[in-house]
């Protein structure tokens, strides 16, 4: 009997020894999201969070994945790996999201439900940026990228950040940083706050994208795969100096699904990887930019 520990290790051997010219998109799909740490990241990064698949024939939104076996249910009902599709994370966090039905009538049902109680069910919204450079790629959304992580660095501003797939990157900073006032506002306040503060950075970063401040916005979901097989793999320092770079081996090291789980340490990696939970007040407190 193939145990999950024995399982785990044949993955790892598989991971060392394919040849990517042997795999078609399905099966090194099917690898990535059968990687244990990988599962663990993607499940932590969505605590209280939606996730939302949109792809080759389907939408589906509102995904409660708090564990790993409810992550591993989602992927085998929806066909995660057999279909070309990106996994979205809310920017909202939930008290509760209830699990709702594969089936497509039962959860349009479900959906009616919810949307009853869910504004008793919000929290509160993370900050979100994104980068979006609609008529070029993620390259050229580099400079502005570099000056968003330099403005929020000058702070010590507590954010992740990654690729948001071809054309741009998403910044998140997390709404429990927030000043108590941010955090006491209505909810649509909230987010006519965080509209405010992108219009003016966008004032010196042109592709900052002003038109994702609505309700119940999704972003790329961390440790995913958009559905051409790019990681969105969240940003340290490290890891966006080889993205920058221009080298293409060390690029791979960071967009690659195979490079990434032959050459990175992802188990317990987390999302925000820089800062502090003070740097956001201390930004909307002191930054001159305001002005």
């Amino acid at each position: 009997m193939l145990t999950a520990a024995s399982a785990e290790r044949w993955m790892n051997l598989k991971i060392k020894t394919v040849k990517r010219m042997e795999l078609n998109d399905n099966v090194i799909r099917r690898m990535w999201y059968n990687h244990t740490p990988i599962k663990f990241e993607i499940v932590k990064s969505l605590r209280k969070k939606e996730l939302q698949i949109i792809g080759e024939g389907i939408s589906i939104r509102w995904l409660n994945v708090q564990h790993v076996n409810i992550f591993d249910s989602v992927r085998r009902n929806l066909n995660v790996e057999s279909r070309p599709a990106s996994l979205y994370r809310s920017l909202d966090q939930y008290q509760m999201i209830p699990l709702m039905s594969f089936n497509l009538r039962k959860r349009q049902g479900d959906y009616e439900a919810w949307a009853k109680i869910r504004p008793t069910q919000m929290l509160g919204s993370d900050l979100g940026f994104d980068l979006d450079c609609k008529d070029g790629t993620w390259k050229d959304a580099i400079p502005d990228n570099e000056a968003l992580r330099h403005l929020l660095d000058s702070f010590g501003v507590k954010y992740a950040n990654w690729m948001s797939g071809n054309h741009g990157f998403h910044f998140v900073i997390p709404y429990e940083d927030m000043p108590d006032d941010v955090k006491a506002m209505k909810y649509a306040q909230q987010i006519g706050f965080y509209k405010q503060i992108a219009t003016i950075i966008a004032e010196k970063i042109e592709s900052m994208d002003l038109s994702i401040y609505m309700p119940t916005r999704v972003l790329k979901c961390p440790y995913t795969l958009t559905k051409d097989n790019i990681v969105i793999f969240p940003l340290d320092k490290h890891s966006w100096e080889h993205l920058k770079s221009g080298d293409q081996e060390r690029e791979k090291s960071v967009l690659d699904p195979l490079t990434v789980l032959r050459q990175r340490k992802v188990r317990d990696r987390g999302i925000f990887l820089q800062g502090n939970p003070d740097g956001i007040k201390k930004l909307i407190k002191e930054w001159q930019g305001w002005k």
